[in-house]
């Protein structure tokens, strides 16, 4: 008796299966893009309370997914949107006078649908505050505005070479100020809404500057083929410059 006694074998192992086959993959690469935007990630919980849920949407109370047995009345419904967690954590900053805000959240969201149940990937950004935080002088007064954001999400539509075939149109939307409201389509689908934050979101929060949130339908965005990419050789004789003077 004793580990002595415990029989040796020989150690086994199995290849996973291709990379390409990871269902997380994309969702690496799109956390990845993010940050190289200069975006910092934040997770909240997938469980809201039903006025938190139905804050800035269109949904109905029928749409939205109750929890059976919930801990609290706070956490009794699934989020049908990023909206509530994305909120949460710009108010908690905000009372802690950390007002320069660069935010994005990936996360699942839920809701019935002609008696389905449906689970879809989504992505949250919010911005706020400074335009350039790390300068001085009247640099440092220049807030973010609508197009920061717009042109945060040309970048990042380069990033995936999908910026050509994007299209921008106005919208309305609960969620967004009158006329401060947009989509974004790629190849004729629907990616995102965007634009400044609706009053009924941002009301008892002590903002400084205007806040910019964006909803990015990821499944959606998935599915699209981006073009092959495409390269230019370089030149066997560069161009080059020189200063000549002559006396």
């Amino acid at each position: 008796s004793g580990l002595d006694a415990i029989p040796e074998a020989p150690v086994t192992a199995r290849l996973g299966g291709a990379i390409k086959d990871d269902r997380f993959l994309p969702l690496e690469e799109i956390r990845r893009e993010f940050q190289a935007l200069g975006l910092d990630e934040i997770i909240n919980y997938s469980m809201w309370s039903l006025p938190q849920c139905l804050q800035g949407t269109t949904f109905s109370e029928e749409e939205i997914l109750k929890v059976h047995n919930p801990i609290s009345i706070d956490t009794a419904f699934l989020r049908p949107t990023l909206l509530p967690g994305l909120m949460h954590v710009v108010a908690h900053n905000i009372a802690h006078n950390e007002h320069n805000l660069r935010l994005f959240e990936l996360g699942r969201v839920f809701r019935k649908n002609k008696g389905h149940y449906c689970e879809n990937t989504q992505a949250g950004i919010v911005i706020s505050g400074a335009r350039h935080p790390e300068r001085f002088g009247s640099d440092l007064a220049a807030t973010m505005d609508f197009y920061d954001l717009k042109g945060l999400l040309t970048r990042w539509l380069k990033t995936r070479r999908l910026a050509d075939d994007c299209n921008w149109q106005s919208a309305e939307s609960p969620a967004f100020k009158p006329g401060a409201g947009a989509t974004l389509t790629v190849k004729g689908k629907n990616i995102a809404t965007f634009g400044e934050a609706a009053t009924v979101l941002t009301k008892g929060i002590r903002l400084r500057a205007p806040l910019f949130i964006a909803l990015i339908d990821v499944d959606a965005l998935l599915k699209l083929k981006a073009p092959a990419p495409s390269y230019t050789p370089i030149a066997q004789f560069p161009a080059t410059s020189r200063d000549i003077s002559f006396i």
